[in-house]
């Protein structure tokens, strides 16, 4: 371990043709011609894990001059560890000069252009899969540093990758030598070594962790899609071009079009867990499709965001007509009721976002304890002080412009139900992105019951 954190010491010692002639050893550790050439026994290995070598099969593609896309990409990803567990990380600037990686030889790019066209070496079109096939060649270890994309645009034939070996971050940057596409192959330029900060750390507990989603999708469905894929189907719901062929049929395109991905970012400020650019041939006329990951994870689902062309596709699907955003849903509370004609007197509501708001006898405090307020804020409901049969739950958080409403459901016993005596505490709570009621003027919240019944209002607003 320490010989690999020497290499990469020594590359970010000198950049360019300097480092090459004072630092030969560190110079050769990154000279990617070597590498591209190796590696042989790796392919066999790397091409099940390359989800985007189903490109491989698709034409060339034709981009629509007059559609970009529709947000820019943010340099920050959802960071899956060896252990399983998931960070949201952010860069914030350089911490040392970029190191550039000398180009391939023309006639050796050629060879292995043919290569690829000859469907082999395939992993040669995935810029991640193409880091990690050289990666002890730049001091990382494939097996235990994480390799996560931010943006691949095959428009502009460029794309980077934040690469996390030990406590520290590389922001490693590739181009297409021979040319933008998606049939052209991927080559490591540069490698710089960057600050970092943990935007959206794991949460805590049990509780579904909420983020702003993606204006004009229906929450409601996509949930369901969502509990679906956990459930063990429709998991080609998690493969964006099998995506876009399914979900595509619903705006007239067929399994006969043609379905190229131009563009990927690990999040955008129109999706901030990811957004794929794909464009479509259909009827002869390119249509600019864009998928978007609705929640964060790593088995998280794609759909359908928007399709643009020279002319309507022969369908579009129903979109929401509302500015609604559906935070959060679920069903458990539904069968639910209500029974007696009045509510407990001291039934209250809580926007919790510091941990000095979270009192000791607080019947949650040590579950809210452990939310990491820096990133978060928290929906508490409290029924009061019940007997056996009560209880009460957050079923649906709705946001529109800065209005938040949040529905509880309620339990109480039935007519002769039998129950026990002894006293309980109902309250349920919900965890959500503290960016959410950062918004100027602040956050109106009303709490309404299961009949619509308003039971408290309240004012989030975030003080720096």
């Amino acid at each position: 371990m320490k010989k690999k954190y020497t290499k990469i010491a020594a590359a970010m010692a000198g950049v360019s043709l300097m480092a090459a002639m004072l630092l030969p050893l560190a110079a050769t550790e990154v000279t990617a011609a070597k590498w591209f050439g190796g590696k042989e026994q790796k392919e066999l290995a790397a091409k099940p894990q390359n989800e985007s070598t189903e490109e491989a099969a698709i034409p060339a593609y034709k981009v629509l001059d007059d559609e970009k896309s529709e947000a820019q990409a943010v340099e920050e990803a959802v960071v899956v560890k060896a252990n399983g567990e998931m960070e949201q990380v952010a860069v914030v600037e350089a911490a040392d000069q970029p190191v550039n990686v000398d180009m391939v030889p023309a006639e050796e790019l050629k060879s292995l252009q043919k290569q690829v066209e000859a469907d082999q070496k395939v992993w040669l079109l995935d810029p991640v899969l193409v880091l990690k096939n050289s990666a002890d060649r730049y001091g990382f270890n494939d097996k235990e540093d994480t390799f996560t994309l931010l943006s691949a645009d095959r428009t502009a034939g460029i794309a980077k990758v934040l690469v996390g070996h030990g406590e520290k971050y590389y922001l490693v940057q590739l181009k297409q030598p021979g040319g933008a596409g998606s049939r052209k192959i991927w080559q490591v330029v540069s490698i710089q070594q960057v600050k970092t900060v943990i935007k959206n750390p794991p949460s805590h507990g049990d509780k579904v962790d909420i983020g702003p989603g993606v204006a004009g999708l229906d929450y409601n469905k996509l949930i369901k899609w969502q509990q679906d894929v956990d459930a063990g189907r429709d998991r080609w719901r998690l493969n964006p071009l099998e995506v876009a062929r399914q979900e595509g049929k619903a705006y007239g395109f067929s399994d006969k079009d043609e379905f190229t991905i131009v563009r990927q970012y690990s999040g955008t400020s129109l999706a901030r867990h990811g957004q794929i650019d794909i464009d479509v041939k259909h009827d002869g006329r390119v249509y600019a499709m864009i998928l978007v990951k609705p929640f964060g994870g790593g088995d998280a689902i794609w759909t359908i965001y928007k399709v643009t062309g020279p002319v309507n596709p022969v369908s579009q699907p129903e979109k929401p007509v509302s500015g609604e955003k559906v935070l959060y849903s679920t069903n458990k509370y539904t069968s639910w009721k209500w029974y007696d004609d009045r509510y407990l007197k001291d039934m209250s509501f809580k926007a919790i976002v510091a941990s000095a708001d979270v009192k000791e006898n607080d019947v949650l405090a040590e579950k809210l304890k452990a939310i990491d307020y820096q990133s978060k804020l928290v929906l508490a409901a409290y029924l009061g002080t019940a007997g056996g049969g009560y209880d009460i739950g957050i079923e649906r958080i709705l946001l529109n412009g800065n209005q938040l409403t949040v529905r509880v459901h309620t339990k109480s016993p039935g007519p002769g139900e039998m129950t026990t005596k002894n006293i309980t505490f109902p309250a349920d709570y919900v965890v959500l992105d503290r960016q959410i009621a950062d918004v100027w003027g602040g956050l109106n919240v009303s709490f309404v019951d299961q009949n619509g019944k308003v039971l408290q209002k309240m004012k989030i607003t975030i003080r720096h």
